[in-house]
């Protein structure tokens, strides 16, 4: 196959007939996935090394160019929201070969499951047995101008909410330019539907769409590991803080809801899986 032809070495496929319903899966299956996405980024780069960019680029446009005009990648929300998320075997396999790229030590983190009737914070949290506050929640946002729009993925712990107006100063946008993701939006523009968006491995932006990840400061100043979405609602990659902050390319920022804002009156926010639509915030 290709791989064995470029890299030297075939890729394992004694499990691709195996049952990918059957959960949990086996460790044999979870490599293999993470595999089988990896092997193509180490395809691509053995290519470009081989031969250059441009002509990768060229081949691989020749090779789709019937197909252009109906494959290229949509750029507005209304197009971006009509696109599927990725399988649980993609989402699962995407999180884990970004998890490979940014942190070659696999020493640095590791993956847990929780069963698969775990989706809010406290189920997951009493599944894996540790507490809330060490449950990350994955909320995604999106700010709109002028027909434009930018994305934010906000990482919370269990306890805390998100504040907008933090949020939009954090990012430099007006507050009413910026809101929570619809369903069909989270699910088209990051891959995965809300309930298990990841910190990494997320589907590829638009090149005109900018992804900004911002890191609650009490995530970032955890001392133990926390747990963040492992690409499925039942999948969690357990590493430190400052681990996760280097794999998703976060940056510490003030986004959380203060107690003073909390008191004021605010519908309590529901905590449901790694991604939670903060619809109380102001």
């Amino acid at each position: 196959g290709l791989c064995k032809a470029v890299l030297g070495k075939p890729l394992d496929k004694s499990v691709t007939c195996s049952d990918w319903e059957l959960r949990p899966l086996s460790e044999r299956q979870i490599l293999y996935a993470a595999n089988d996405a990896h092997c193509c980024v180490r395809i691509w780069e053995a290519l470009r090394e081989q031969h250059g960019a441009d002509a990768v680029q060229l081949a691989a446009a020749a090779d789709h160019a019937p197909a252009r005009a109906t494959a290229a990648q949509p750029t507005s929300l209304e197009a971006v929201s009509r696109m599927a998320p990725l399988s649980v075997r993609q989402g699962e396999a995407s999180v884990l070969a970004a998890m490979r790229q940014a942190l070659p030590d696999a020493g640095r983190y590791s993956v847990r499951r929780s069963p698969s009737g775990a989706g809010s914070v406290d189920e997951v949290a009493t599944a894996l047995g540790v507490s809330p506050a060490r449950v990350i929640k994955s909320i995604a946002c999106v700010a709109t101008l002028n027909g434009h729009f930018a994305c934010a993925l906000l990482l919370l712990n269990g306890t805390e909410r998100a504040s907008l107006p933090l949020v939009a100063a954090a990012l430099g946008v007006r507050r009413k330019a910026l809101r929570m993701c619809r369903h069909d939006e989270c699910a088209g523009l990051l891959g995965f539907a809300p309930g298990a968006v990841p910190a990494v491995g997320l589907r590829a932006m638009p090149p005109s769409v900018q992804l900004t990840v911002l890191m609650s400061e009490a995530v970032a100043s955890t001392k133990q590991t926390v747990f963040v979405g492992g690409g499925s609602v039942e999948a969690h990659i357990e590493l430190l803080p400052t681990d996760l902050m280097a794999a998703a390319e976060a940056r510490a920022a003030p986004i959380a809801k203060t107690n003073d804002t909390a008191a004021s009156g605010s519908t309590p926010q529901p905590a449901r899986g790694h991604d939670v639509p903060d619809a109380a915030s102001p």
